[in-house]
């Protein structure tokens, strides 16, 4: 089908904050004196804030308080966020504006909560490329479950096999997949396993290189 909307992640895949997230989590563990467990902050890329909670309770060692460190990494990440600027992905605004030159309706699917989500696009000034956002504070499941990326088509008013999904992380893609949309990856700190690859439509490096592979697909619809 040809690709009549495309659908963004924010963190990691417009936006260059996952390093910020990752800053707040080592913060907060030294603040709390608290041993960050191994891999945890690969795990939850991607994630909402009740999956990531779900995530620290699992694995949180006995006489630690996994709300308490939630919380301190939270305050930590939101003073980071709002005290300097917010980092674009290299290309980010180029893509933009060239899919609104063409007409294209785009969507944000993400997993960060509304307040924080538009403030990383308004801070660039590239919240009115998007027709909408779905947030992670919006939805009953997070990423890797379709419900997000379902509810961006919706909101598109279009099925999830006419839109295309721009995703970093194996939660992300996960969920764009299982919603029935094609899939680019743009890897960025999370590892990627063959299994997660397997479910993409295209694999590349950077924004300019997904734009290219948009410009062939839609030159090939016409």
């Amino acid at each position: 089908m040809k690709p009549q909307a495309i659908v963004f992640d924010l963190d990691g895949t417009l936006v260059d904050t996952e390093p910020t997230s990752l800053r707040s989590w080592h913060l907060a563990a030294k603040a709390l004196n608290y041993p960050l467990p191994e891999d945890f902050v690969d795990s939850i890329i991607g994630q909402n804030a009740t999956l990531i909670r779900q995530r620290l309770h699992e694995v949180t060692p006995e006489g630690f308080d996994p709300e308490a460190y939630f919380e301190e990494a939270r305050q930590t990440y939101h003073r980071l966020l709002h005290d300097e600027p917010v980092p674009l992905k290299p290309g980010a605004e180029g893509m933009l504006r060239w899919l609104s030159s063409l007409d294209i309706p785009l969507a944000i699917c993400t997993s960060t909560n509304r307040f924080e989500a538009e403030h990383k696009l308004g801070s660039n000034g590239l919240l009115d490329y998007f027709q909408g956002l779905v947030c992670g504070d919006e939805v009953a499941h997070g990423k890797p479950h379709p419900e997000p990326y379902l509810k961006a088509a919706e909101l598109l008013k279009l099925p999830p096999e006419a839109c295309i999904a721009v995703e970093d992380s194996p939660n992300g893609v996960r969920a764009a997949h299982a919603a029935g949309m094609r899939v680019i990856l743009i890897p960025d700190m999370a590892a990627i396993m063959q299994e997660v690859e397997a479910l993409c439509w295209q694999r590349v490096d950077h924004l300019d290189a997904a734009r290219a592979c948009l410009l062939a697909e839609l030159e090939r619809q016409r």
